[in-house]
């Protein structure tokens, strides 16, 4: 939260006209702990946020021992450590491992009676990885001390100041406060509806905790997670006192296990030796009439897929394409496009992705670099490449799967027009092909200096494939969406795992991914039960569901990027 200073002082004046000099100081102290750009601390909660849901609190119990508690109160021997610093600097430690920031805002509450109002004060905790905990405690017993300074105010003040409103499923200032000292009939939690409330007491030397909790937006097991985290966090920095807290471990050797080891036993026995290709082939030859590729009101099934690309292929080797070669692909995403993926995996190619949004300075460096010899396109892309394409010192055949007869003016050039591609046989080519073969090279964005290209072969193409399908939960027939940009390896997996389990591939252009009714529309209209669109455009789909009176379908979302 970000504030007008200038603003808040015009508001101050007009919201307390009678209030002394000495109040409007202290409003505005802690008014001003709230101008920087500092992040509200947050733990993710399970379950999406809702105002038709009543706020319930649950509670969890956590204990810190007395011989951790006295090893941490030890760390400012000469001064001494309070149990507001350490129960604050502790909830720090956990909240900056869980949330990564360096500086992290929470509230730090004071119970009211029914002489004085809640109050509440905004505490910034400091908790980058290099920090020791030892310097975490002196910032908080340098801030501890200057708010004391200055009279709490008290929630409504200032919210009136802000102009917000407390409402039933959020506190506009916090998600996570903590209280030291306090009681439950000194902290009311309708008067802060917060997230995660920690509230700290100690009683013959140790520290006992509760977590209180919005059940709402949490399982009991996530926030029982957090204040064991806690409790091992204390631990941990009671042995090595003096460590950074970025090495601070929060986690029990259980939990560490189960991360580490079971979750990663994914081992499975997936056709590795085979071939793209080759299990698509197999899927033809079971179901050659079943839908494959669904593109606008285009579709392939899986025989017309099939002689597609095989009649590519014999055209590619007629051509005298090597085996391992590297083959462009310029063309949008659709039909077209995996018809030419299968086609070169056929003759023993290697596509490239060539994105037709890209510069043209990039297409050519990735034709050069690749030393393609070999593009597949289209009649109105050729159109407008034509300048880059005659310009290559590699390029020597040019394939126009579709649209009107293509011209390119350069000596040398060979293009094969759709009427020659059509001519060709659409029997399998029979190549001898594994999976240590080649499969496509992707370039890098870039960013960090010239685009390079990754190559990926056959088998690891299908690992991740099948390792990706192992862990969903999809009913037969696989209908996948595919949205992902061609020169994205994301777009690999969505063009193809549908293809070698006998499923469909339902292509949305992007004026459709980028308009979730669109695309939601499109879902409910070809059944799409798996779908991986990026962060925001997941979000968008589900603020629209969430909408809607009835369930329009049932996709299994994931998200990338």
């Amino acid at each position: 939260m970000v504030l007008d200073m200038h603003a808040l002082s015009r508001s101050l004046a007009h919201a307390a006209p009678k209030a002394a000099v000495g109040d409007l100081a202290d409003q505005g102290f802690w008014l001003a702990r709230l101008a920087d750009d500092v992040p509200r601390a947050a733990i993710v909660p399970d379950c999406k946020r809702s105002t038709a849901v009543a706020r319930v609190y649950e509670r969890i119990g956590f204990t810190i021992e007395p011989e951790v508690v006295r090893v941490l109160k030890s760390l400012d021997p000469g001064r001494g450590v309070s149990d507001r610093e350490l129960c604050a600097a502790l909830l720090g430690v956990l909240l900056g491992r869980h949330q990564r920031e360096d500086n992290l805002i929470v509230g730090l509450l004071a119970g009211g009676s029914e002489e004085d109002a809640p109050a509440v004060a905004p505490l910034r905790i400091p908790c980058p990885p290099e920090l020791t905990f030892g310097a975490m405690l002196a910032d908080l017993a340098e801030q501890i001390e200057e708010m004391s300074a200055h009279a709490l105010p008290s929630v409504a003040e200032l919210l009136q100041v802000l102009g917000a409103e407390v409402s039933s499923h959020r506190f506009p200032l916090f998600d996570i406060a903590l209280a030291v000292g306090s009681t439950d009939a000194t902290i009311d939690l309708q008067a802060y509806p917060v997230d995660i409330a920690f509230l700290f007491q100690t009683s013959g030397g140790e520290i006992r905790g509760e977590a209180v909790y919005a059940a709402d937006l949490y399982e009991r097991a996530t926030v029982e997670r957090l204040t064991q985290h806690l409790r091992i966090a204390a631990q941990h920095i009671a042995a090595r006192p003096t460590m950074p807290l970025g090495q601070v471990d929060v986690m029990s050797a259980s939990e560490r296990r189960q991360v580490l080891v079971d979750f990663n036993q994914a081992s499975g026995t997936f056709p590795l030796a085979s071939t793209l290709h080759a299990l698509f082939e197999a899927q033809a030859g079971r179901t050659p009439d079943a839908p494959a590729v669904i593109h606008r009101d285009r579709q392939l099934s899986y025989g017309e897929l099939e002689a597609s690309a095989n009649r590519l292929a014999h055209t590619l080797l007629a051509q005298g394409l090597a085996k391992g070669a590297f083959v462009g692909i310029l063309l949008e995403r659709g039909g077209d496009f995996v018809v030419a993926m299968l086609g070169v995996f056929k003759a023993g190619g290697a596509y490239v992705p060539l994105d037709p949004t890209y510069p043209r300075d990039r297409i050519r460096h990735m034709l050069d670099d690749s030393e393609a010899a070999f593009v597949i396109s289209d009649a109105r892309t050729l159109g407008e490449y034509a300048e880059v394409f005659s310009g290559s010192q590699t390029l020597r055949c040019v394939v126009s799967l579709s649209g009107s007869e293509a011209r390119l003016d350069r000596p040398g050039l060979t293009l094969v027009q759709p009427e020659h591609l059509a001519a060709a046989t659409a029997s399998q080519p029979g190549l001898a092909l594994n999976g240590r073969d080649r499969a496509y090279m992707i370039y890098t964005s870039g960013s960090t200096g010239r685009p390079k290209g990754a190559i990926c072969r056959h088998d690891g193409a299908l690992n991740h494939l099948f390792g990706e399908l192992a862990g969903l939960p999809i009913e037969a027939p696989l209908r996948f969406l595919q949205t992902a940009a061609s020169s994205s390896d994301i777009s690999v997996w969505q063009f193809l795992a549908p293809l070698v389990v006998g499923g469909s591939t339902v292509i949305a252009d992007y004026d459709v991914v980028v308009d979730p009714v669109l695309l939601l529309a499109t879902m409910r209209q070809h059944a799409v039960n798996l779908a991986e669109p990026v962060p925001v455009v997941l979000r968008a789909l589900l603020d629209l569901v969430s909408t809607l009176p009835a369930k329009p379908c049932r996709p299994n979302w994931s998200t990338a990027g």
